[in-house]
């Protein structure tokens, strides 16, 4: 899928005025029909709380210091 030109221009500049040149950590945190569909699966992030802890881990491990998480689902 690709989508339309502005839309990698709006990320980029957020990107550079967020984090300027430093790494970061994106993720995109689906809930519902992801939730669903994994719920009896292992290593599934169920909540809001697993899911800023593993962030933290992944940060810590790759000595990343700035993060930002997206979803689309009403909380």
């Amino acid at each position: 899928m690709r989508f339309e030109q502005s839309t990698y221009d709006v990320a980029s500049e957020f990107v550079a005025r967020t984090f300027g040149a430093d790494p970061f950590l994106a993720i995109h945190w689906r809930r519902t029909d992801f939730l669903l569909a994994r719920r009896t699966q292992s290593g599934v992030l169920q909540d809001a709380r697993q899911m800023a802890a593993h962030a933290r881990r992944v940060m810590q491990e790759h000595g990343v210091r700035h993060g930002t998480a997206r979803r689309l689902a009403p909380p």
